[in-house]
């Protein structure tokens, strides 16, 4: 009889979970304080070739700013054969537990397969318009309308209804970053020693 697989010595695939959420939702301060308990967690916009820009016309540009009425034409796509190849190399390391991978594209759901869990970082259209619009740099060279969050409403629940059509999680709104990442470890069954209150700080 094979001895249970706790003593068998069989390595088991970690788990791995996507993360997703609007822009402003929070995502990047998750995955942070989910690598500061010690999680593999990553960001899709900071690995390497996973995203990229794309026209109108299908030309891969260097960022939306690259694009005439960007706002309106850029188009950023994950590549599926990286999104494999990074949940492929982690499932060779046999301490990670599990995999936590977040960011948003115009094809993320398509991915959604990919990954044995998946969750969504909920906020109300008047927080997502405030953080949006208090952020700098060449990654955000745009503004929203000034007090014109209808449209963003729309886009929130368009979103939340494509969440849940996928099966997904929502996590929020309303969370602290240390709330979100517990709500988020809880659901994989990876609960953090850190797992306490969060209050110091919001997404």
């Amino acid at each position: 009889m094979p001895l249970p697989l706790q003593y068998s010595g069989a390595f088991m695939r970690p788990e791995s979970t996507l993360i997703l959420g609007l822009a402003g939702s929070g995502k990047s301060s998750v995955i942070q304080e989910l690598k500061q308990r010690g999680q593999a967690a990553f960001d899709a916009d900071e690995t390497c070739c996973l995203g990229v820009w794309y026209a109108a016309d299908g030309r891969e540009v260097e960022s939306m700013a690259s694009c005439p009425d960007y706002h309106k034409t850029a188009q950023y796509l994950w590549d599926g054969k990286i999104v494999k190849e990074l949940l492929r190399q982690v499932a060779t390391d046999p301490t990670i537990r599990c995999t936590y991978l977040a960011g948003i594209s115009g094809n993320a759901v398509d991915h959604a397969s990919l990954f044995d869990k998946v969750v969504y970082l909920d906020e109300d259209a008047h927080t997502l318009y405030d953080r949006i619009n208090g952020r700098e740099g060449v990654l955000f060279p745009w503004r929203l309308p000034p007090a014109d969050v209808g449209p963003l409403t729309q886009t929130v629940e368009r979103f939340r209804g494509e969440m849940n059509a996928i099966g997904a999680l929502a996590v929020g709104p309303g969370l602290t970053v240390p709330q979100a990442a517990n709500a988020i470890m809880s659901y994989t069954g990876h609960p953090s020693p850190l797992n306490v209150p969060g209050v110091a700080h919001t997404i």
